[in-house]
């Protein structure tokens, strides 16, 4: 995948969608949470500063899977707001929040987050995707990007629609989510046939 810039039809935004992560227990975000807000607002400065017209949809994807008080999407959306401010971001009434605040899994993500994109579609006349800007951390971004061509295979112009944007990698100790991707892989696939939604085959690295 390329991280490339391309030219956007006027009346659809730019979409960058953030993946959340568990909260601390007293509900305050973690480095890495704070790391994937800051490559989300990074980026919308970047589309900002490259467009002169047309909106920026940020999606801010994550509930409370452990029956915390805030959900991860609320906590994301108040950083991404309090960095944009202390940046003084220009043109900030282009920026449109959307906070999926219902996901406790990372296919309940991609399968919220679609219906929201689908509705966006609507409302802007426009029948497919041609980019979403994905933010997630290194060791998750793989089975991410795999989960959202599956997911929203029938809005995307093509699979290459999906462009990751890697946060930045947090120390071993602290990424203690990161497990074995090939068995998350595994269970995410059975997952997957469970809801209907698997659409193509994984990797070939990957069951």
């Amino acid at each position: 995948f390329e991280s490339t810039f391309v030219s956007f039809p006027l009346a659809q935004p730019n979409v960058v969608v953030a993946l959340g992560v568990r909260l601390s227990p007293n509900d305050e975000p973690t480095e890495m949470l704070l790391e994937r807000v800051k490559t989300a607002v990074d980026h919308i400065h970047r589309l900002l500063s490259l467009h002169s017209t047309g909106n920026v949809l940020v999606v801010l994807s994550g509930g409370a899977p452990h029956g915390g008080k805030l959900t991860e999407a609320h906590v994301m959306h108040k950083h991404a707001l309090s960095l944009l401010q202390n940046d003084h971001a220009q043109h900030q009434d282009r920026v449109q929040f959307i906070l999926e605040d219902q996901s406790n899994t990372t296919v309940e993500n991609f399968r919220n987050i679609k219906a929201h994109l689908k509705r966006e579609l609507m409302q802007h006349s426009c029948d497919l995707l041609s980019r979403v800007w994905l933010v997630t951390s290194p060791f998750h971004m793989q089975r991410s990007v795999w989960l959202a061509t599956n997911v929203w295979h029938d809005i995307l112009l093509s699979p290459r629609a999906i462009v990751p944007l890697p946060s930045a990698q947090v120390s071993p100790v602290e990424d203690h989510w990161a497990v074995d991707e090939l068995l998350v892989m595994q269970a995410t696939v059975h997952d997957l046939k469970k809801c209907g939604l698997l659409h193509i085959m994984p990797p070939q690295c990957l069951p």
